[in-house]
């Protein structure tokens, strides 16, 4: 009888341990297939976020290379040109700003925001002389036509004999008339414009020149 009662009694220990196993093994692969799904998920999310971020830099790139191409127009802009150029510009600037919470490289991106708003003052400047050259030529329209009409009022001086009775001597240099007088003083005006702002707009495109090389670098 004490051997049926033992007999018993091992053949439920080992049925409980079975249990117990089966109970583990199945905690064990609950385990492992929550683990793995944590991590399918966690591949997906940074799948999905690293997507968004090259979408992110191909969107800045082609908008800063539209803003390039819109710069190498500025022969022929107006006040509407340059404000779309800074409406762009800005836009660029929002899409930079939403990397500095996702990169380490924000000194990079404050660098390519520095260089397109220098890029932006120096194309603003050189729209301003290329204007102030337009109104040169305008004044020079409207005064050419006044002097031609004065010249053709003023009759020739002549020019005098020096000497005794005016018969001996050589003769004197005739003075320059009004009309003379205004056309110098025209030109050597315009002259010394046109020279400053050459200079000036000589400088504005080397330095444009210097922040697109420094810009292509950075990006």
């Amino acid at each position: 009888m004490k051997q049926k009662t033992i007999a018993t009694r091992h053949l439920r220990t080992k049925i409980a341990a079975g249990y117990v196993l089966i109970l583990f093994v199945i905690f064990g692969i609950v385990y492992i297939g929550l683990n793995e799904q944590n991590r399918q998920q966690e591949l997906e999310a940074t799948t999905y976020k690293i997507r968004n971020l090259r979408k992110d830099v191909h969107e800045v790139y082609m908008k800063v290379v539209d803003l390039s191409m819109i710069g190498e127009t500025v022969l022929d802009w107006n006040e509407e040109d340059m404000a779309a150029y800074h409406e762009k510009r800005l836009e660029v600037d929002s899409l930079l700003s939403r990397f500095k919470s996702r990169t380490c490289r924000s000194e990079r991106i404050d660098s390519i925001c520095q260089l397109l708003a220098e890029k932006e003052k120096l194309l603003n400047r050189i729209m301003l002389v290329l204007y102030e050259q337009e109104e040169i030529k305008e004044k020079i329209a409207r005064q050419v036509p006044a002097i031609a009409l004065k010249s053709s009022q003023e009759e020739p001086k002549k020019r005098k004999r020096t000497g005794f009775l005016g018969l001996f001597g050589k003769k004197e240099e005739a003075k320059p008339t009004a009309t003379t007088t205004m056309l110098n003083t025209l030109n050597s005006g315009m002259i010394a414009r046109q020279k400053e702002q050459s200079e000036r707009l000589s400088q504005y495109t080397d330095s444009l020149s210097v922040r697109n090389r420094k810009l292509m670098a950075v990006i």
